[in-house]
């Protein structure tokens, strides 16, 4: 929240709207991650999963069009739109949780020695969640590698940090992946990629 105030208070017109909407979701999703700690039964878990889902989908497409517009690589509008639809779609899928198994086959709320902990079981459209991860930062960073190598628009020094929100986000979910969820760094990968973003406007 407050590396989200001070955005609000450095913000000018000229600034990228997909970096604008990147600190209007990441306070929100965080807001999930609090509510999920404060939780003590499944209706306000699954509540607040769903908000940490929020950062979880629509994070990685305004990264990627952060990206692409800083780059100066421009898409048509009814394509960046068709793509904002489809991250919409798996979205609301993740909204239907709790009301059928397309999601989660199932899910149980357990209360563990300092916090509740959902144990889930994943259905088959979860997996279009990693698919939309992956392809959204496996693209970023390879526009980046192009524009290093082919582009001279943008400094490369943006470049680089262009990268590191999106090598934050690889960081964050194999080590997630390791330690099993048991602590869920998402939350400091984000507030890391904030620290980022306003070292990029300022340079901007």
């Amino acid at each position: 929240f407050i590396l989200s105030a001070v955005y609000v208070f450095a913000w000018n017109k000229h600034y990228d709207i997909n970096i604008t909407a990147i600190f209007i979701v990441v306070p929100i999703a965080c807001l999930g991650y609090l509510g999920m700690a404060l939780s003590k039964g499944l209706d306000s878990s699954l509540i607040s999963q769903k908000i940490i889902y929020l950062g979880g989908c629509f994070l990685p497409f305004f990264i990627t069009m952060g990206v692409l517009n800083l780059c100066e690589i421009h898409i048509s509008r009814f394509f960046r739109f068709f793509l904002f639809s489809i991250v919409s779609v798996i979205y609301s899928f993740i909204l239907m949780i709790g009301y059928n198994t397309l999601y989660y086959k199932s899910v149980v709320y357990v209360e563990g020695s300092s916090f509740g902990n959902l144990v889930k079981s994943y259905g088959p459209l979860h997996y279009l969640f990693y698919v939309n991860l992956f392809i959204y930062l496996i693209f970023g960073l390879i526009v980046i590698v192009y524009c290093l190598i082919k582009k001279n628009q943008i400094s490369n020094k943006i470049l680089i940090l262009l990268s590191l929100p999106e090598i934050l986000c690889f960081i964050g979910f194999f080590i997630n992946f390791i330690i099993g969820r048991k602590i869920d760094i998402t939350p400091v990968t984000y507030v890391l990629a904030q620290i980022v973003y306003i070292f990029i406007i300022r340079r901007m």
